[in-house]
């Protein structure tokens, strides 16, 4: 008993040196910067649909306030959306990195597909065959239901007419956030 209660305490001091490991620590930096990504671009689409909400309501003759508050939620879209780019290229980077430092780990190959569909999702230009890709490989090293679903989710992507119509609306949002940021600059 004492055996195994020593085991036990050695693994127990042990686990926090496991949780710290450069893969651990990577994949949490990517997981974050992805969430923060996906948040920061939802908030920058919810701006943009507000901005067409008050040019609905004003129509041809604004109101000083109305176009203040067209400005107002315009520059909080464009800094969104630059965090939310900024996010999802650190994240790239990171699980690069992370799937050349493990190949063997098919998590981070399917985190990075997932995070390829998620810029697709959002109307981005993404790379849905190199999604594909990564799925594949994934499911050789380890046949989870969650690399399947993942594949049927960036299959559907081009084919369900409600997701498609999302995709569009999100992309005419970044064109005019691009436009936006850089007449910005």
């Amino acid at each position: 008993m004492k055996r195994i209660a020593i085991v036990v305490t050695v693994a127990l001091l042990l686990l926090p040196l496991g949780a710290c490991s450069p893969g651990k620590k990577g994949y949490a930096d990517a997981l974050d910067a992805d969430r923060e990504a996906r948040e920061k671009m939802i908030n920058a689409q919810g701006l943009m649909r507000d901005v067409a909400a008050i040019r609905e309501i004003a129509g041809d003759e604004p109101t000083e306030g109305e176009l203040q508050a067209i400005d107002s939620k315009r520059s909080e879209a464009i800094d969104a959306f630059g965090v939310a780019l900024e996010g999802w290229d650190e994240a790239v980077e990171i699980y690069e990195q992370l799937i050349a430092d493990y190949p063997d780990e098919p998590v981070y190959l399917n985190n990075l597909a997932n995070l390829i569909y998620n810029k697709a999702h959002n109307g981005f230009e993404a790379d849905l065959d190199r999604a594909r890709e990564l799925l594949g490989k994934a499911l050789q090293m380890a046949d989870r239901e969650i690399f399947r679903r993942n594949l049927e989710l960036i299959d559907e992507l081009g084919t369900d007419v409600d997701t498609m119509k999302l995709v569009e609306e999100n992309r005419e949002i970044v064109t005019e956030l691009n436009r936006l940021s850089a007449a910005k600059d």
